[in-house]
């Protein structure tokens, strides 16, 4: 288990149970597409999942419609940590494709937040999706013959990331926020298909503020 969501998972338990809240909820969403590899992407494209991921490939596009199930689980605690308001969550969320089996996938995530000054919160994340189906790609040798085609081989990828944020309250704005964030993350591709486990860590801003709705997975 890695060391961040250890940490976390700690924070979660040994909080004091006389400030001690669990919120469980979940929810369930259906949708039809008429190409499963483009839905697929565009999922996992999410800020709350792997935004930087590659972009499709033109050639796994056009996969056949289908139906897709979403469920989703939350269960999040707040307690307080120092004399401040603190809330740690974990999230599952799933996309099961009823025809397109293959692109079916699910990711976890789990987040702290901590309330540094009544207007001013830390944030930190981290993501897991494992063995997401990426379509096939070719498998090309060391050295190219030229006579034979290029094998194609089934390739999936294991993201992994953590992030971090600061989240400022913009005064006069009804949940509205300035978040400076950064974040680092490893990509795991298949063998033979890529011999490294690519790192990124992008660092942006963002904004976060009216409509959207401050919950109890609050996901800048």
């Amino acid at each position: 288990m890695p060391l961040f969501l250890s940490l976390l998972i700690a924070i979660l338990f040994l909080a004091s149970p006389s400030f001690a809240e669990w919120k469980v909820t979940g929810q369930s969403n259906i949708y039809y597409t008429d190409d499963a590899a483009l839905f697929s992407a565009t999922r996992r494209l999410s800020r709350s999942q792997d935004p930087t991921q590659p972009v499709i490939n033109g050639n796994l596009a056009k996969q056949g419609d289908d139906v897709v199930f979403e469920p989703v689980a939350q269960i999040a605690k707040s307690f307080s940590l120092m004399g401040r308001h603190t809330q740690v969550g974990v999230r599952g969320q799933g996309f099961v494709f009823t025809e397109n089996t293959k692109f079916t996938h699910g990711s976890l995530g789990v987040q702290a937040t901590h309330n540094l000054t009544p207007s001013t919160s830390l944030i930190m994340r981290y993501f897991f999706g494992p063995d997401l189906f990426l379509g096939k790609n070719e498998v090309r040798p060391l050295e190219e013959s030229g006579e034979n085609p290029t094998p194609l081989k089934k390739e999936e990828v294991t993201t992994n990331y953590w992030a971090a944020g600061i989240a400022q309250q913009i005064p006069g704005v009804d949940d509205g926020r300035l978040i400076l964030y950064g974040r680092y993350g490893l990509r795991e591709y298949d063998k033979p298909l890529c011999n490294e486990t690519p790192g990124f860590g992008p660092l942006g801003r963002m904004w976060n503020g009216p409509p959207h709705k401050r919950s109890i997975w609050p996901w800048a």
